[in-house]
């Protein structure tokens, strides 16, 4: 062992000094050159926005997050200003940061509008209404510049219907609350029951995201229907059937029409009867996730599940409040709502692959692809076991089309009856 003595202390001793004298004089350069400054030394002293000529500068701000008298951090600018673009009414953003002194920041903010008013024709694609849905679809958003939306459509053919809904993301300030008002009329034919229904309702709502990760909503529905034209022993006469809702919901999906990796899943329920009938609960749940595979793409699946509860022995679900299954929206290639029940399971599995995809605003997309597919799904009703009823299965083939926010499907369905069906909608499964 050595000691203090030895030749080599002294040379250790002037090491350490050296390093302390080098780390002294870089810190006396660092604090009189801003270039080399740490930049947790800054502060953010100024925020101005230039270009909302309607928006109100708060919801700005509010979507920013950024805040005067923050700690400069550059992660959290970029994430601010990726917050802005994604505002459905903001085109185009640009941040500028000035640096007047070593210790101060001031963010210089440009945003371009988008048209506050649009209107579109509506060409829907329904199997349940047996065809094309044809009318007109207007928009007006960021009403009073206060991120609220007003949204108008109206259909004529096969579904004569209007619909008018009001929303505002966020009140109540730090409580975030989102709040919604929709009325709906709309009369036509029951396919599921030989009937033709008209059905009016008005709903209020309201919701709170915890960040990304979670939304929580609730709402009440007031409903009155009316069933009439009725052959054999169909169901008729007026129904008052209000509603309450809850739902809790998670979706972390790239892209909301065209998702390549995430999961969406939610959990909900309905406590309905409210009027003068029995009252009776239905509760659902569903998970989706699709990951990225190579070679595959994208590989998706689906399951969901439809639960009722509150019914007397014997009862089931009133008739338009029952899960129809079999179409090009759950069981591809069974016959349309052949598979019925007060309870029901569904189950998914498919692959993805785009040929051709270009990514738009707001989880819209440009493309074509193609896509494998099997499905498995039952009902069954209340009070009945998940063995009662059998399990129906098909599986096939297809291609897609993208399209802003539709996606066509072509597809060729074989089904366990062995019936070959051609299959088409303007929408995915899930």
């Amino acid at each position: 062992m050595r000691t203090a003595n030895t030749p080599a202390g002294p040379w250790l001793t002037a090491a350490v000094l050296g390093a302390l004298w080098l780390a002294v004089a870089a810190a006396g350069v660092r604090a009189q050159n801003p270039f080399l400054q740490s930049e947790k030394g800054r502060v953010v002293a100024g925020i101005s926005y230039y270009g909302n000529h309607v928006t109100k500068e708060y919801i700005l701000q509010r979507a920013f997050g950024v805040k005067v008298g923050d700690p400069y951090d550059a992660t959290a600018v970029s994430d601010g200003w990726e917050r802005l673009e994604e505002l459905p009414f903001i085109s185009f953003v640009e941040v500028q940061e000035k640096r007047p002194s070593p210790t101060e920041v001031f963010l210089v903010i440009q945003v371009e509008e988008d048209p506050r008013f649009t209107w579109a024709p509506v060409i829907d694609y329904e199997a349940r209404h047996e065809g094309f849905l044809l009318g007109l679809g207007a928009q007006f958003q960021n009403v009073r510049g206060r991120a609220e939306t007003v949204s108008a459509r109206a259909t004529w053919t096969k579904r004569h219907g209007y619909d008018l809904r009001w929303e505002n993301p966020q009140i109540l300030g730090a409580a975030a609350i989102g709040v919604y008002v929709q009325g709906t009329w709309e009369r036509y034919d029951f396919l599921y029951e030989p009937l033709r229904l008209r059905d009016a309702h008005g709903t209020a709502g309201l919701w709170h995201d915890f960040g990304r990760w979670a939304t929580l909503a609730a709402s009440y529905t007031y409903r009155e229907l009316e069933s009439d034209e009725n052959q054999g022993t169909a169901p008729g006469g007026v129904t008052t059937d209000p509603w309450i809702g809850l739902r809790l919901s998670h979706d972390s999906r790239d892209r909301r029409y065209y998702p390549s990796r995430g999961v969406y899943a939610s959990v909900a329920g309905q406590f309905a009867g409210l009027g003068p009938q029995h009252t009776y609960q239905t509760y659902d749940g569903q998970l989706a996730a699709f990951v990225p595979v190579p070679f595959v793409e994208i590989l998706a699946g689906r399951v969901a599940y439809r639960g009722a509860a509150g019914l007397a022995d014997g009862e089931n679900l009133p008739f338009y409040a029952r899960s129809y299954l079999g179409g090009a929206h759950n069981l591809r290639g069974v016959d349309f709502g052949s598979v019925r029940g007060d309870q029901s399971y569904l189950a998914t599995v498919e692959i993805r692959r785009p040929l051709f995809l270009f990514p738009l605003r707001e989880g819209r997309s440009v493309g074509f692809g193609l896509h494998a597919f099997a499905d498995w799904g039952k009902a069954y009703d209340h009070g009945s076991h998940f063995d009662d009823a059998p399990l129906r299965s098909s599986f096939g083939l297809g291609a897609h089309i993208n399209f802003n926010t539709k996606n066509f499907r072509f597809e060729w369905a074989h089904a366990d009856d062995d019936d070959d069906v051609f299959v088409f909608e303007d929408e995915f499964t899930f």
